[in-house]
Parts: C-alpha cells; sequence; structure tokens
C-alpha cells in the first residue's frame, strides 16, 4: 500500500490533521502548511525530539522532495523511518556543514556520510529498506547515491512508520522543509532469473580487444544489464543493458574462454551464460595505419611502401611474421610490430616477412630489402626567407615559414617562443597559445633533418601578444582561478564577481603581488583560498566579503606577508535585536540570545528604524561601544552602514551560565543609544 500526502493546501493547517499522519509520545504540534506548498514548522524552545508517524501498513520506502528548510536545518530535521522507539530506529538528514547527506541509527550507535553527495531544494530522495532494516538504499532524484549496510542497528525494525523527526530545540521558526511525500511497501521480491538464448558473435579482435555481440535476453519484469567473462566465468562484469560489449586489456596470441549472462533488477542471472572461446591477434595495426613502411632510416635510407597481396579493409588487423633472413647472414636487424625495420650488416640483404589480414595469412609473402646506414649525414638543411605572422590575439600567436631543403630530407620544423631557450616540434605552420596579453616573445624557426642536424642561422621574428580585453564574470555556479606565474601582477582596477556559488582560488609563483583596488565579492556559499608561493603579498586595499555561508583559508608558502589581508564578513545574522526607542531613555528591553558552550554567537542589533525617524547616523570614527559580563569574549563589533546594523561575534561562558553585553551605538547628533544584550550558554 502506498500513502502519499501533498503539502498544498491553507497556511497553518496541521499536519496531524492530514490522512496517515498522527502525533506520538514528546511529541508538540508544530508541523503545519505553509500555504504554498510546502511544509514548515514554527518555533519551539525545548527538546521533544518529536516524530510523525505514518499510520499504515508496514511500510519499505519513502521518496519525498526536501525544501530549502530541510537543508539548511545543520542536520536537526530528519527523515526516520522503521521507529519502534526514540532509540530504536533509522534516520536520513542532511548535514549543512559538511554538504552532505548523513545517515544513521537511534543515538548515532551506526552512523555515516553519504560522502561527496551535496542536496539542494528540489531534490528528490528516496529510501528504501529491507524488511529487517538492516541494508538501506538512498537515491537522488532517481539515481542511486547509497546502498549501507545496517547490520548492526540497534532492535529488529519491522518497517512499520516513517516520518519526520526533529532532532532540537530552542529553534526558530522554518520554512519549506517538505514538497511532497510518499511512503509505502515494496512488490514481493522477484525470484525468476532472465532467459538469454542463442550465441555469442565474435567480432573486430586486435592484439589486445576481442568485441562480442549476443542476442537480447528476456525476464518476468525485464533485463536490467549483461555481465560478461573472459575468463571462462571465474569473474564478471557489468557491462550495462546492451547487447554488445569490446573486452580489452588482453594478452597477443592468447586464447581466452568468452561468457555472457543476463541480469535483472533484483540481481537474479540467467544461466547457463552463452560462452565461446577464441584467440587475440599478434602484434599489428589497423589497416587506417601504415603496415610494413619503412622510412628514411639506417635500414632502409631510401624508404619503401610495400603492397600486401589482396583485398585490406579499413578495421581489419594486420600483422606479420618473419619467415626467413637477413640474407647473407651477420647483419643486426630491428623490427616492430609496425613493419618498420632497423638494420646494420651486409648490405643490401633481404627479409621475407608473412603477412597476416585478421590473424589469416595472406596469399604471398614479401621479400623486403634492407640497406645499411653507411656513411653518416653531416649535411645540415637550408631555411631561407623570413618568418610571416599569420594572427595574434592577447593568448595567442599564429606564425609561418617558408619551405627548407636537404640532400636526404626535412624531416620537421622546430620552433622556439622565447630565443631558442625552448624548442618544439612541428611543421611550416605554428600556433602557440596559453601566452600573456601584452608581451614581447621573440619567434624563432629552424629545419631539422632525420640525422638531428639544423638548419643556421635561425629565423627570427619578435611579436608583441594583444592586450587582454576586461572580464566581466557573472553566473549562477562561478569558479575563478587565476594562475600568476614568476613576476609581478600588478592590478589597477577594481574586480567586481558575482555568483550563487563562488569560488575564488588564486595561485601565485614565484615573484610579487601587488593590489591597489578593492577586491569585492559576493556569493550565497563564498570560499576564497589564496596560496602563494615564495614571494611577497602587499596589500593596499580591504578585501569584503559578503555571504550566507562564508569560508576565507588563506595558506602562505615560504615568503613575505605584508600588511596582512583584512577579511570581513558583512552578511546579515540569522538572528538580530530589533531596536526600540523607548520614550524616556534610548535603550530598548533586554534581549536574549542562546548559543552552546564552546560556539562562536553572531547576531545584529537593528537601528533602521531608530535612523529613519531621526534622520540620524552612526558617528564617522568608532561609533560601537561594549562591556561584556564575566565569561563573555566579544570577538569583533562593527557598524554595518548599508544594513544600519550594529553586528557582533562573541564566545565563551560555560555551561548554563548568564552573561549580559551592553552594546552602545553613538550617533553623528551626539545620541549614545544603548542596548542590553542577554548571552544564555546552554
Amino acid at each position: 500500500m502506498t500513502y502519499s500526502t501533498s503539502f498544498d493546501g491553507a497556511a497553518d493547517t496541521l499536519l496531524t490533521s492530514l490522512p496517515s499522519w498522527a502525533p506520538t509520545t514528546g511529541y508538540y504540534d508544530v508541523l503545519k502548511l505553509d500555504g504554498a506548498g510546502a511544509l514548515k514548522h514554527d518555533a519551539y524552545t525545548d527538546d521533544p525530539k518529536s516524530l510523525m508517524n505514518d499510520t499504515g501498513s508496514a511500510s519499505h520506502y519513502v521518496k519525498c522532495v526536501v525544501g530549502a528548510g530541510f537543508v539548511g536545518s545543520e542536520g536537526g530535521i530528519s527523515i526516520l523511518f522503521c521507529a519502534t522507539g526514540r532509540n530504536d530506529n533509522l534516520y536520513l538528514a542532511y548535514e549543512a556543514g559538511t554538504n552532505e547527506l548523513r545517515y544513521g541509527t537511534g543515538g548515532d550507535i551506526h552512523a555515516g556520510s553519504i560522502t561527496g553527495q551535496s542536496v539542494a531544494a528540489g531534490d528528490e530522495l528516496e529510501v528504501r529498506w529491507d524488511a529487517a532494516a538492516k541494508t538501506m538504499q538512498v537515491k537522488k532524484n532517481g539515481t542511486q547515491i547509497a546502498n549501507v549496510d545496517l547490520a548492526f542497528a540497534v532492535g529488529t525494525n519491522a518497517g512499520t512508520s516513517v516520518g519526520i523527526h526533529l532532532l532540537y530545540g530552542g529553534r526558530t521558526a522554518t520554512a519549506d522543509i517538505f514538497r511532497s511525500w510518499e511512503s509505502g511497501s515494496l512488490a514481493p521480491a522477484d525470484a525468476v532469473p532472465p532467459t538469454l538464448a542463442g550465441a555469442i558473435t565474435v567480432g573486430a579482435k586486435t592484439s589486445s580487444t576481442i568485441a562480442l555481440s549476443w542476442p537480447a535476453g528476456s525476464d518476468d519484469t525485464a533485463v536490467t544489464s549483461y555481465e560478461v567473462s573472459s575468463d571462462a566465468g571465474t569473474s564478471w562484469t557489468d557491462v550495462g543493458n546492451v547487447t554488445s560489449h569490446t573486452v580489452t586489456g588482453l594478452i597477443a596470441l592468447t586464447s581466452y574462454g568468452l561468457r555472457v549472462r543476463a541480469k535483472d533488477a533484483a540481481g537474479n542471472v540467467s544461466a547457463p551464460a552463452l560462452s565461446t572461446t577464441t584467440s587475440t591477434y599478434r602484434a599489428g595495426a589497423l589497416a587506417s595505419t601504415i603496415l610494413l613502411i619503412t622510412g628514411a632510416q639506417d635500414g632502409n635510407p631510401a624508404g619503401f611502401l610495400y603492397a600486401l597481396a589482396g583485398t585490406v579493409n579499413a578495421g581489419d588487423w594486420l600483422s606479420y611474421r618473419i619467415v626467413s633472413g637477413p640474407t647473407p647472414a651477420g647483419g643486426s636487424l630491428d623490427a616492430n610490430a609496425m613493419g618498420a625495420f632497423s638494420y646494420q650488416g651486409p648490405s643490401p640483404a633481404t627479409l621475407v616477412i608473412q603477412p597476416e589480414v585478421n590473424g589469416v595469412d595472406t596469399a604471398e609473402t614479401i621479400t623486403v630489402t634492407l640497406y645499411d646506414g653507411g656513411t653518416p649525414d653531416t649535411e645540415n638543411p637550408v631555411l631561407t626567407g623570413a618568418i610571416t605572422l599569420v594572427s595574434k590575439t592577447a593568448s595567442s600567436i599564429t606564425v609561418s615559414c617558408p619551405a627548407g631543403t636537404d640532400n636526404i630530407g626535412v624531416a620537421a620544423y622546430e620552433w622556439s617562443k622565447d630565443n631558442g631557450s625552448t624548442w618544439v616540434s612541428g611543421t611550416t605552420s605554428q600556433v602557440f597559445s596559453g601566452l600573456t596579453a601584452s608581451t614581447l616573445y621573440q619567434i624563432r624557426v629552424h629545419a631539422r633533418d632525420a640525422a638531428g642536424l639544423t638548419s643556421t642561422p635561425d629565423l627570427a621574428l619578435d611579436v608583441t601578444t594583444d592586450a587582454a580585453a576586461p572580464i566581466v564574470l557573472t553566473g549562477a555556479s562561478l569558479s575563478v582561478t587565476p594562475v600568476w606565474t614568476t613576476g609581478a601582477i600588478v592590478q589597477g582596477v577594481a574586480i567586481a564577481l558575482s555568483g550563487a556559488n563562488l569560488a575564488v582560488t588564486p595561485s601565485f609563483g614565484t615573484g610579487a603581488i601587488v593590489q591597489l583596488a578593492p577586491v569585492v565579492l559576493t556569493g550565497a556559499n563564498l570560499t576564497l583560498t589564496p596560496v602563494f608561493s615564495p614571494g611577497a603579498l602587499v596589500q593596499n586595499a580591504v578585501i569584503a566579503l559578503q555571504g550566507a555561508n562564508l569560508v576565507v583559508t588563506p595558506v602562505f608558502m615560504a615568503g613575505s606577508l605584508v600588511e596582512a589581508p583584512l577579511y570581513v564578513s558583512m552578511a546579515p545574522s540569522t538572528t538580530s535585536a530589533i531596536y526600540r526607542r523607548d520614550a524616556n531613555r534610548d535603550s530598548n528591553p533586554l534581549t536574549v540570545f542562546q548559543k552552546s558552550e564552546g560556539d562562536v554567537l553572531d547576531f545584529d542589533i537593528d537601528f533602521k528604524r531608530e535612523m529613519t525617524i531621526t534622520e540620524d547616523d552612526a558617528r564617522g570614527l568608532n561609533p560601537v561601544e561594549y562591556q561584556a559580563g564575566a565569561g563573555i569574549t566579544v570577538l569583533g563589533a562593527y557598524w554595518v552602514p548599508n544594513l544600519k546594523r550594529v553586528k557582533l561575534w562573541v564566545t565563551g561562558g560555560t555551561e548554563n551560565s548568564q552573561a549580559v553585553i551592553l552594546v552602545w551605538l553613538n550617533t553623528e547628533a551626539g545620541r549614545r543609544l544603548q542596548v542590553d544584550v542577554r548571552v544564555s550558554v546552554i
């Protein structure tokens, strides 16, 4: 039986009023519809560990679409299933701190994370478990991301309930938790194996691969994939729901027992498996490459191309074996699988080879004539004329040169972009890419023959790359990775980057980095990781970062850091105290915040209403003052002009203690506005 819940309905409708939902012991009615098609929960201050149960028959799966409230709950909201009590259950939650899904049992006796699997609002999560709740499968948007063994979980759950578990207390209201919900029982286990009949067809082969195909199988439900074995069924490889596969990584001239079987979703496999035996070919090459060619080399300075008797098609596998020779005896032969020969000895000599097409001998043998290299080549190639600039950009240069001449033949053209310090081999046309804008490059070229001799002097041309155009970067998921090598980087204009998920990773090599203008970065989830190699970082302007979840991790290698960067997060806090002007004095009633021992509390005090009414503003120099009670330390207190708020970061305090922080804002009109904040450590 399946139970589906739509959260479409009037705002503040209790979840317990919908079909198949009911409260359990310790439950508080805080789960309600938000009127916008999602589930929310109201604020509460205790720790009830509330649970909503599906009251239908035994369930073995739950499928739901999560909202932003689930993703941002820091694990405080979880999908609970197979529950027979508070400490005898399984759950799936999301840890916003690690951006990973977390699973476990009651009391975290058996728990872990599904590594690398983040969740976003709108994702569909599906959890399936067996009758004893000892295994758990997790899917995200229809794709399986985990298969967890919970054999050591507490209890012997029968899968009789699923629901929503609130793990924390003392929280404000959270909206958009879930957008839909479905739970129910699974179909009976499939015990019928697939059927696979017919024969394996062996297709194209090489010295290391064999191509196979087979008929499609059948099953009472459906064939989901096929498994292939190349060792007569000792080991198997799942190749997916296809009817052909190429086995790779084989050994030349080796016999292999090939097997194929079909598999269904329940893991049943067809029996007996289809089978055949075949061998790989001798080492060689595809017909799309040149076989049996000896170019300008010691064994064959003139170069010969030998024709094969009969028809050779594209895709055929060509190989050969030596029948006899070299004749006369006394020479030294080096022959490779591609048909190239290097020879030293009595010259000319003959070598008889037998070509093979797809492992079968051709009708005729071939007699190859071998020559000793003789007197070494000592004549340099000749290259005259000039380098031609074909085109250039801020990051590339395209050039060409005339063709050179040589007594035997030009083998290649060697190019340099750094006045001959480094060279690359190419043709009469060359493209240099990955260059730096507005930079002078000294292009050089010479011709080279097979003996390694080069033309002299080099042809030369100096080219300066174009200036770089301004770069404007925007995007929902933006990644910027500037990389600078040896030298000095001077930034003279502001760089503005924006994006919902912004990652900036500057990597600096040896040299000096001088920043002359602000760098402003904004993003919902912002990570800034500057890494500096030996050299100096000189910062002359503040770096201001704004983001809901901000991480700044500077890492410095050997070198010096001059004027350490000032990273200030001005993002609004999740909590804020609202300033209200009293009729008799500039103060507001005592505001209370809670924090755990050892945590840092981040909150705002809002003065927007006061500044609007009085047309006043904070004074320019050090407008914020504070006095912290015993045990509490104020890490920082800043005036944020655009938000009209005082932002504070506090830490310290011991469990079950309280302390009062007095905060004053001094205005341009001479007011001294006071707010009293109580921090309760739980």
